[in-house]
């Protein structure tokens, strides 16, 4: 079982982990609006590990947790979908 938790940029994408020296050329998860993505082209690969976490996220929103908080609920959800 492989799980990875990048500390959160808007300059990073979250599933290919391109970065870019320009803010806005990412776009946000649609559902939490707390990841970032180069396109539909990395988030929907991305989505099936993403799913629970979008949900909790934003449930906690304004709220950020920390990149420890987010791998250690990664690490919960995967066991509990039997990952």
């Amino acid at each position: 079982m492989t799980i990875y938790v990048f500390p959160v940029s808007r300059t990073t994408c979250d599933h290919c982990l391109y970065q870019t020296d320009k803010p806005g050329q990412l776009k946000k998860c649609t559902g939490c609006h707390y990841l970032y993505y180069c396109g539909r082209q990395c988030q929907r690969p991305s989505w099936p590990a993403h799913r629970d976490e979008c949900a909790y996220l934003r449930a906690v929103s304004p709220k950020v947790p920390t990149d420890t908080v987010r791998l250690i609920a990664r690490i919960i959800l995967r066991l509990r979908n039997g990952d």
